[in-house]
């Protein structure tokens, strides 16, 4: 069987294991210069592979903006080497001040959302190209230095004993990848199992997701609209690397067509933290001045009116109580973002959910969400699928939990069975 998709960079697989149903509402579009959507190319499998539509929309691999990425890649004069989500927590877009982060080096590669960090390399590395490198950026490359946090979750130390623990009964990982630019086998990424569970998969679905909503408001866009002149690449550029945390608040389930403008215009007013870029407001004034001269039909102004209203609407329920994929989205970012400086891991399933249970009583209750109660595992499952969409939430390996030191040793209580202490606030 063939499969579909693809893209330059190392860590994707062709299949993508997708399990659910999808749909999408879309207004009128154009007939011309459209996008595919994951529909368009699962009929594509489907009549190409004469398989069911149900079965070829679980193949489907992010390809529809794969042009755009990789010119929007040479634009900038990068090469990819890793990408995961490395998205700024909710506690920080409020207040700057509050990023104690410790990466300082590569700080500057870490891009606002869903867009990809890199890592500027030559595609011919001399000696000297190479110890410049890991003189200016040796963070990549020394062993793990772990934040202040006295959690040890929060902290990196025992995600980073799980994966130390994980490797050694592995053994050796002949990884081609491994030791091509600089010697970095310490780091959990260059492993073929962790790449494919805690990098891979997880990373293409929200690359999936990413695409549904560039497709779906690029498609929407009439001739003339000052959006869709600018063309296809700079429209990547501009809406690619979204905040996760800002855009599942804004259009939790993706059906409001044009929210990606949208939320740009309310997130301004309703936060006084949140600043479109230069090239965004001038976009957007120019947006602005095109359906006040008439510039699009009525009905597209009437639709665009109703996003706006329902993002509005949305971000006032968040101000009131965050959804608990919302929690979800926040605490992810904020044990990630956390971690960035040892590059330690990805969070999992089962890192989050005592951690989740201790912050948040009241929403994640222990009689409830504990896991000797009945109903708990599909409650958990109902919280996590939406989570999913938006950060490349990884599973555990399950049966290698054992790995993980005993509940009660100090500094390290086992996760599995305890709740965390000293959680701090991120109200």
């Amino acid at each position: 069987m063939k499969f579909y998709g693809g893209t330059c960079a190392f860590w994707y697989v062709s299949l993508n294991p997708l399990n659910e149903s999808y749909t999408v509402e879309l207004m009128s579009q154009r007939e011309g210069n459209r996008k595919d959507t994951r529909e368009d190319l699962a009929r594509r499998i489907a009549r190409e592979e004469g398989i069911e539509f149900e079965e070829a929309i679980k193949l489907v691999v992010p390809c529809a903006w794969e042009e755009e990425e990789n010119r929007l890649l040479a634009k900038e004069g990068v090469k990819p080497i890793r990408a995961y989500m490395r998205s700024k927590p909710y506690e920080m877009l409020q207040d700057p001040s509050k990023d104690k982060h410790l990466w300082k080096g590569t700080k500057a590669f870490i891009r606002a959302g869903v867009g990809l960090p890199h890592m500027a390399l030559q595609d011919e590395l001399t000696q000297e190209a190479i110890d410049k490198f890991t003189e200016e950026y040796m963070t990549v490359t020394k062993p793990p230095s772990f934040n202040d946090s006295d959690h040890p979750l929060e902290s990196g130390k025992q995600k980073h004993e799980e994966v130390k623990a994980l490797k050694e009964k592995w053994g050796a990982d002949d990884s081609p990848t491994a030791n091509k630019i600089i010697p970095v086998n310490d780091y959990w990424f260059y492993n073929k199992k962790f790449r494919a569970q805690w990098l891979v998969t997880p990373l293409s679905k929200v690359k999936l997701w990413r695409d549904d909503f560039l497709t779906r408001d690029w498609n929407s866009l009439p001739e003339g609209c000052p959006f869709y002149e600018i063309g296809s690449v700079e429209f990547f550029e501009l809406f690619n690397d979204f905040n996760p945390i800002l855009m599942s608040i804004c259009d939790p389930n993706g059906k409001n067509v044009g929210s990606l403008i949208a939320s740009q215009m309310v997130l301004e007013i309703e936060f006084d933290w949140f600043h479109p870029t230069p090239r965004m407001k001038e976009l957007i004034d120019c947006f602005k001045r095109w359906i006040d001269a008439g510039g699009c039909t009525p009905d597209y102004e009437n639709d665009f009116v109703r996003t706006k209203q329902e993002v509005r609407r949305r971000i006032e329920l968040f101000k009131k109580e965050p959804t608990l994929p919302q929690l979800v989205i926040m605490t992810y970012l904020h044990l990630m973002y956390g971690w960035e400086g040892a590059d330690i891991g990805n969070v999992t399933i089962r890192d989050l959910k005592p951690y989740l249970m201790e912050k948040y009583p009241v929403r994640f209750p222990e009689s409830k969400y504990g896991k000797s109660n009945s109903g708990t595992k599909s409650r958990w499952k109902s919280v996590f699928k939406e989570v999913r969409n938006w950060v490349p939430l990884a599973i555990a390996f399950e049966q290698d939990y054992k790995n993980r030191r005993p509940r009660g040793m100090a500094d390290n209580d086992n996760l599995f069975d305890s709740a965390p202490s000293n959680v701090p606030d991120l109200s």
